[in-house]
């Protein structure tokens, strides 16, 4: 698999834009599609499918940090049990 680039939005990387053939690879056998897309284009993927536009995040850190940067948004409903730090970084999701 090689990276697209997506000049129309920033997208983060992923397979080539053949949706078929990105559906057929994840039937197949999901586990191994979903292995070389962590090491094929690194901890936040985006791929299509007929059905729909997908974003894998598979770093617990990253999803620990998007999960409180929610959090914290204005108007959110803040748990108990989360945390008061500020995430470092921030992802907008592909919409």
């Amino acid at each position: 698999m090689t990276p697209t680039t997506n000049s129309s939005r920033s997208r983060p990387p992923g397979p080539p834009r053949r949706r078929l053939h990105t559906l057929r690879l994840l039937a197949d056998d999901p586990l191994t599609f979903y292995e070389r897309l962590h090491r094929d284009y690194g901890d936040i993927v985006f791929y299509e499918v007929p059905t729909g536009k997908n974003c894998v995040v598979f770093s617990a850190d990253l999803i620990k940090e998007v999960l409180e940067e929610k959090l914290s948004s204005p108007g959110t409903p803040r748990s108990a049990s989360a945390s008061s730090r500020k995430p470092t970084k921030s992802w907008v999701p592909v919409r």
